[in-house]
C-alpha cells in the first residue's frame, strides 16, 4: 500500500523532505564550523550518519510513496531495476568512496589534525569528508585523496593520543614506537641511550593525567643528505641546532644515519604537541641544518 493518495502528493511530500534535509544540513554545518567545544571526531560522525540517514529516508519514500508504482507491478519492477543499475554504476566511483568514508568513520585510523602518511603522502589531515580526505603537506600543498584510495593505501599515523593511555608502561611503549622505522635512540652518539624515564614520567603526569587537555604527540619524519667531508663536525653543529629547537617543539629533535652512499642520508624526527609548530618551524629547522652543512663545506 502506498504511503500517499496520489503521485502528485508523493512528489510534493518528497520534495519538501529534500528541502528540509538540505536546510538541516546547512544548520548542522554552520553549528560545527562555529563551535570549538564539539570534538572533530563527533562532527565527522554526525555528518556521516546524517547523510546516510537522509539517503535511506529519500529512497524509502521514493520506493513506497507513489501509488502508481504500488498498483502496477511493472512500474515497481522498472523503479527497482533503475535503482539497482544506478547503485551498480555508482559503485565504481562515488558510491565506493562513500562506503570507504563510512569505513573510515568506523575504523578511525586518523582524525583531523593528525600527522599521517597515506601511501607516499605525508602531512596533516585537514578535512575528512563523505567521499574524500584532504591532507596538507609541510610544503603547504593540499592533497585530496578519494576515500577508496585512502582505505586501500598503507596508513601510518604519527600522532599519538595521550588521553587514551592509562598506564605509564603503555605510554612509554607507544611514545617510543611512534614510527617503527625510527629507533628510540640516536646511533650517531657513543653514549646513545633511550629517553630518560624521569622525563617521560613528567610528561605522562602533566599531560596525560590532565583530562581537560587530552593532548596528542605529533611526529614529523624527514630525510636529509650530508656530505662525507667533516661529517663529525657537522654532527656537533646539528646537536646545537637540536638544542636550540628543543623549547620550540617541546621535545628534543632527534636524528640517525640511515644510509651511506654517494652521500650520507640522515633521518630527522621532530615531535610536538601542536602540529602547527611543524608548519611554522620545520622549514627554519631545516634551513639551520643546511647552514651548518655549508659552514663546514665551503671551499
Amino acid at each position: 500500500m502506498a504511503l500517499f493518495a496520489s503521485d502528485l502528493e508523493a512528489v510534493i511530500f518528497i520534495a519538501a523532505v529534500v528541502v528540509i534535509i538540505l536546510i538541516l544540513n546547512k544548520i548542522i554545518t554552520f553549528i560545527f564550523e562555529h563551535s570549538e567545544k564539539i570534538p572533530n571526531k563527533y562532527k565527522i560522525s554526525v555528518n556521516f550518519l546524517f547523510k546516510i540517514i537522509s539517503l535511506v529516508v529519500v529512497l524509502f519514500l521514493a520506493l513506497n510513496g507513489f501509488p502508481s508504482f504500488q498498483l502496477d507491478p511493472t512500474y515497481a519492477a522498472i523503479l527497482t531495476g533503475s535503482v539497482s543499475t544506478a547503485i551498480a554504476f555508482a559503485s565504481s566511483g562515488t558510491f565506493s568512496n562513500i562506503v570507504a568514508g563510512f569505513a573510515l568513520m568506523i575504523i578511525r585510523p586518523f582524525e583531523i589534525d593528525d600527522v599521517v602518511k597515506i601511501g607516499d603522502d605525508v602531512g596533516v589531515v585537514r578535512t575528512i569528508k563523505l567521499t574524500k580526505t584532504d591532507i596538507e603537506t609541510f610544503d603547504n600543498v593540499i592533497i585530496a585523496r578519494s576515500n577508496s584510495e585512502v582505505i586501500s593505501s598503507k596508513i601510518v599515523n604519527y600522532s599519538l593520543k595521550l588521553g587514551k593511555i592509562k598506564r605509564f608502561v603503555d605510554f612509554k611503549r607507544k611514545i617510543q614506537k611512534a614510527e617503527e622505522e625510527f629507533p628510540p635512540y640516536d646511533i650517531l652518539k657513543e653514549d646513545a641511550t633511550e629517553p630518560s624515564d624521569v622525563k617521560l614520567k613528567d610528561l605522562f603526569k602533566t599531560k596525560v593525567k590532565n583530562k581537560k587537555q587530552n593532548p596528542k604527540v605529533h611526529n614529523f619524519i624527514f630525510d636529509m643528505q650530508f656530505p662525507y667531508k667533516r661529517f663529525r663536525l657537522i654532527v656537533e653543529g646539528i646537536d646545537k641546532v637540536c638544542e636550540k629547537y628543543k623549547d620550540v617543539f617541546g621535545f628534543l629533535p632527534r636524528y640517525q644515519v640511515i644510509n651511506f652512499a654517494l652521500k650520507i642520508t640522515v633521518k630527522f624526527r621532530l615531535m610536538t604537541l601542536d602540529p602547527e609548530q611543524l608548519f611554522e618551524f620545520q622549514p627554519e629547522f631545516a634551513k639551520d641544518v643546511y647552514t651548518v652543512i655549508h659552514k663546514y663545506n665551503l671551499p
